[in-house]
């Protein structure tokens, strides 16, 4: 909440310093060029433009991480697709290891484990949740105890799915 009230104080002054700016140029007086309010120092227009930076490069750096990664996960699997076209064309037997190495190719996991892993962020959330509120009943207490039911179903139907397979390929 406090961010937002500090992202909304940056555009509100940036705008007052333009509107500022804007009718000193029409009345042809620099008088309130040098007239802007100062926060520190006189460096007003400074300390809003490094808040605006901040803001900018908080909320825009996840944005570049994502679309950098998304770009050579995109390269490796072109280079992986012409290099299997190629090998297909010269006639060459491909390899099982390559085959499962090819995006799209996911070999779905079975393991109780990933239950198990929602059932204890689930707990945590609910403890987390009863500490910071000093109540059982919140709402982050509630996502932690939906997290453990989903984690529980999960573990159920893997463990159900194994139990079941070993039966009917026996």
């Amino acid at each position: 909440m406090e961010l937002i009230q500090l992202i909304t104080e940056y555009i509100d002054s940036f705008l007052r310093f333009f509107i500022s700016v804007n009718d000193s140029l029409d009345s042809e007086s620099t008088s309130s060029l040098i007239s802007v309010p100062a926060s520190s120092g006189g460096n007003w227009f400074l300390d809003n433009l490094t808040g605006l930076l901040f803001v900018v490069i908080l909320f825009g750096l996840p944005i570049w991480i994502v679309l950098i990664v998304h770009y050579f996960e995109t390269k490796k699997a072109k280079l992986l697709h012409e290099t299997l076209q190629i090998s297909l064309k010269s006639g060459k037997e491909i390899d099982e290891n390559i085959l499962k190495n090819l995006p799209g190719y996911r070999k779905k996991d079975d393991s109780p484990g990933l239950g198990f892993v929602s059932m204890g962020v689930g707990i945590g959330l609910f403890f987390l949740g009863w500490f910071i509120f000093s109540q059982i009943l919140n709402a982050l207490s509630g996502v932690g105890i939906l997290l453990f039911f989903i984690g529980l179903g999960t573990f159920a139907s893997i463990t159900y799915y194994k139990k079941f397979n070993q039966v009917d390929n026996a």
